[in-house]
């Protein structure tokens, strides 16, 4: 399949803002309250967080139907993520994901979450400052978020009216700024994608469990081949995002970020892993031992410095005590006196006042 231009992704870009401008502006306003009330988390708190195990990340095609059996069987074996429609399915066959993300303006709360809100308590929502704000407004466990940085700068107006200045890659749709969220922080051993179809089966339903007859008309633009070359359809945007996709696995490749595509059928051009497969394969590994290369990094990601001037000293004891710190070094930037003289004698005075009366 042929890459994006900077042209297509520039159109995308400028047409989708055409379109919901409006709409985000607002949502990025409500978005602000809910990001204050919750302390204004930051996404430090998941650097790392999966070196040495392996993470199930969960689209809604089609294709997840028959993984269902088997990410039940081995969720205790992985950590599951999900779309935000796709909590819903998921929450029904007794499988309970770590994270969701939530990006789109209409995802619909009522249909896709309100039944559930009371079991969001043990699950991360990660969600785009210009999604559905009922979604973090209702949600009951910890709320993380996040602007869209494209190549038109959104990003800049958005993050202003939300606060939030954590950005990741505009993705096109919210299947791919998961794989995008997740790739960029966690460090797991390997990510393995299922649901990410971008079409469906001429018989088969569009989303998981779900038929949707309507868009199966009017967003049915490509009669394509799957990559084992089954006759399939999609649309535009999903011809797109795939394509996008392709894209960013292609540049994360040299960061030695693993990721195994087990969707089918799927436009995706990635390489195909069975997920059962996969999943034995991580259950055998289990919670893999850190090297100590690695340590230091989780450590070096986290650490916090304090600086402090001369006169605040007598406070080092206290910082270094507090129940919640555990230092684990503690460095001193000094220079000599005779550093600081000479440095001052050649530091620009202030520039004096023009003469003169008004």
């Amino acid at each position: 399949m042929k890459a994006l231009s900077s042209d297509e992704v520039l159109k995308q870009s400028r047409g989708a803002m055409a379109q919901w401008e409006p709409r985000w502006r607002e949502d990025c306003k409500r978005m602000k309250v809910v990001f204050e009330q919750r302390g204004k988390p930051t996404h430090r708190d998941f650097l790392l967080r999966g070196t040495g195990r392996r993470c199930v990340l969960v689209g809604l095609g089609a294709s997840l139907e028959k993984q269902i059996p088997y990410l039940r069987e081995y969720q205790n074996d992985v950590d599951i993520m999900c779309v935000d429609k796709g909590f819903q399915a998921l929450m029904e066959k007794g499988i309970t994901p770590k994270l969701v993300m939530m990006a789109d303006a209409l995802v619909d709360y009522d249909k896709y979450l309100k039944p559930w809100i009371e079991r969001t308590t043990r699950t991360i929502l990660v969600c785009c400052v210009t999604g559905n704000p009922l979604w973090p407004e209702n949600w009951r466990g910890p709320v993380y978020m996040y602007v869209n940085k494209d190549n038109i700068n959104s990003e800049v107006d958005f993050s202003a009216l939300s606060g939030v200045t954590e950005a990741i890659p505009a993705g096109s749709n919210v299947g791919n700024a998961l794989v995008c969220f997740t790739t960029q922080l966690f460090g797991y051993d390997r990510f393995l994608l299922i649901g990410f179809d971008f079409c469906w089966a001429p018989n088969g339903n569009y989303y998981a469990f779900q038929w949707e007859s309507g868009k199966r008309g009017y967003m049915k633009h490509i009669d394509a081949l799957s990559i084992k070359g089954e006759w399939v359809y999609s649309s535009a945007n999903l011809n797109f995002s795939s394509r996008w996709l392709k894209m960013y696995l292609q540049s994360i490749t040299s960061a030695r970020i693993a990721v195994r595509n087990c969707s089918s059928p799927t436009i995706l051009e990635w390489p195909y892993s069975e997920l059962l497969q996969q999943l034995k394969m991580a259950r055998a590994a289990k919670q893999r031992a850190w090297t100590q290369q690695e340590a230091e990094q989780f450590f070096a990601g986290h650490a916090q410095q304090v600086d402090l001037r001369p006169d605040q000293l007598q406070d080092l004891n206290g910082l270094l005590s507090a129940p919640a710190m555990q230092p684990l070094t503690v460095s001193v930037r000094s220079v000599t006196k005779e550093c600081v003289e000479f440095a001052k004698a050649r530091i620009p005075q202030a520039p004096q006042p023009v003469g003169g009366t008004a």
